[in-house]
């Protein structure tokens, strides 16, 4: 007679007919081995395929959802919408469209006006022979692009003697350059950090574009230009961990990042860490490590005490028991979309089950996308009398599902939802806590699509200067600055600078600083550090 031959989630033994087992009760428990197996190994063929070809962002529309949970997230809507009218707030059309339209954009710095007028044989009327006068015109607008120029600064420096004297020589010194003794000058070097950093250029095709414009510049020149320069940026990546530091959160995730050994010629796989500041500490700050262990976050993150918002990684499990003199530690939040995609994993094997659980979270999410544009005072008073019930029926759905749900694909929900429950309902305590982590995922798709592009780093010195430059573009695009200006002005001015003096350079004080002067009818003028 043969054994149970099979571990849940095993692959199935392969068995004889002969070797069949003898009893139903054998036979039972052979047959739901081979359903587990296969089951997960379905799951964790649709997350491959997910995760490498669609979306990861939810995808069940609320119309697709059946039973209790559709029926609650329809009151929600409804609770939310006597909400917003008990405030005075007047809701938009849920069917409004962005038009496209020919219109031009009117984003171009320059204008020129071509006017089209007949010639004077054109002029002359072929009935009459007198000349047409002007009755009215139509205007039109296009947008046109000039070709990228170059140009060689030649910078000569003289030198100034005493002829009475003959005292000590003085110089006329030539504005810093970013590059001791070499030629790329601020705006050059920030066109290539853009290029790569937003863009996602590799240096190999930006080789092949400025040889197509008659630049020979070759890929390896333009790699230690992004290193020298992410040296220049140094400290002030440092500044800006400090400033996000005395946040009352920080957002936090990972990818991973390949880069070559050096001398080996091989490569391995290294990680990229985000920290995101708050809206008052509004930077996007980047972190390479050659491993994916926690370390690098302890490191990053020691001395903060205040919520840590993340996926269900367990890398940060060390972080949350550090305490100081006080007793105080971080606090650990946790993102709702991630609970969201294990159920929508999930109802293609219990769809009555995940439906309903589907429902309960839109509901949440509902509930917030109106909360969390209210004070924050507001929002958490919202929160404890819409989402808070909404939790507590959750969670005693959860338990009551831990104990009878089959072993398949909506019980791995349950018991990832469980897992990570204490930090999921921290939104309910702290009203600047998001329901989400989405912020995270999308600062860290700038790594993943330049990693599609770059394929690795150089070295581990190559991927720690591509996460300080990450840091400074990123932070750009989420204050909407134009980063080749911000990067062309920082390299000119910073160089010297005091630490008191560098606040200037963070992102947003610098936007401050510019939108103020293009306001004032006096405008500062801009100097250099030093």
């Amino acid at each position: 007679m043969a054994k149970n031959c099979s571990k849940p989630h095993s692959k199935p033994k392969f068995i004889l007919p002969d070797e069949l087992p003898a009893t139903v009760e054998e036979c039972h428990t052979l047959i739901r081995d081979m359903m587990d197996y296969f089951e997960n190994t379905g799951h964790k063929e649709r997350r491959r395929n997910r995760d490498k070809f669609g979306p990861r962002s939810a995808q069940t529309p609320a119309d697709n959802l059946s039973g209790p949970g559709k029926e609650l997230y329809n009151r929600t809507k409804q609770a939310i919408k006597e909400e917003k009218i008990s405030r005075g707030i007047i809701e938009e059309s849920e069917n409004k469209h962005a038009g496209g339209g020919r219109k031009a954009p009117d984003a171009a710095k320059e204008e020129e006006t071509q006017k089209h007028e007949l010639t004077d044989d054109d002029l002359l009327c072929p009935c009459c022979k007198v000349a047409r006068e002007p009755a009215g015109f139509r205007v039109s607008t296009q947008l046109e692009r000039i070709p990228a120029r170059f140009k060689r600064i030649r910078h000569v420096e003289y030198k100034y003697s005493c002829r009475n004297c003959n005292s000590e020589m003085i110089t006329a010194l030539k504005p810093y350059q970013p590059i001791d003794k070499g030629y790329p000058g601020p705006r050059l070097l920030a066109h290539v950090i853009t290029s790569k950093m937003a863009h996602h250029l590799p240096l190999y095709r930006q080789e092949q574009i400025f040889h197509n414009l008659g630049i020979p510049l070759k890929r390896s020149v333009l790699s230690r230009w992004l290193k020298r320069s992410a040296e220049e940026f140094e400290l002030l990546w440092d500044l800006m961990r400090e400033k996000a530091m005395e946040g009352r959160i920080i957002f936090n995730d990972e990818t991973s990042m390949p880069f070559i050994l050096k001398g080996l010629g091989k490569t391995k796989t290294g990680s990229i860490w985000y920290f995101g500041g708050d809206d008052q500490h509004p930077y996007n700050i980047y972190e390479f490590a050659e491993t994916g262990s926690g370390d690098t976050v302890e490191k990053f993150l020691a001395g903060f005490f205040g919520v840590v918002l993340t996926d269900g990684t367990n890398k940060l499990d060390d972080f949350f028991k550090v305490k100081d003199k006080d007793g105080e530690q971080a606090i650990s939040a946790r993102c709702w979309a991630h609970v969201y995609r294990y159920f929508e994993d999930a109802k293609h094997a219990e769809e009555a089950e995940a439906d309903y659980a589907l429902g309960l979270i839109k509901s949440l999410f509902h509930i917030d996308s109106f909360a969390f544009t209210l004070p924050e005072d507001e929002c958490l008073a919202l929160r404890q009398r819409l989402s808070k019930p909404i939790v507590e029926e959750f969670k005693t759905w959860l338990d009551a599902q831990n104990e009878s749900a089959a072993p398949t694909s909506l019980l791995r929900a349950v018991k990832y939802t469980l897992g990570q429950w204490n930090g999921l309902v921290q939104f309910l305590n702290y009203g600047f806590v998001k329901l989400h982590n989405n912020d995270s995922e999308n600062a860290l798709r700038a790594i993943v699509l330049g990693r599609r592009n770059w394929l690795f780093a150089g070295s581990a010195s190559g991927g720690k200067a591509s996460a300080i430059l990450m840091t400074l573009v990123q932070t750009c695009r989420r204050l909407r600055i134009d980063p080749e200006e911000y990067l062309e002005d920082v390299l000119r001015r910073m160089p010297g600078c005091t630490k008191k003096e560098l606040e200037q350079f963070l992102p947003d004080r610098w936007k401050a600083l510019k939108d103020a002067a293009s306001t004032s009818n006096h405008p500062t003028e801009q100097t250099r550090c030093a």
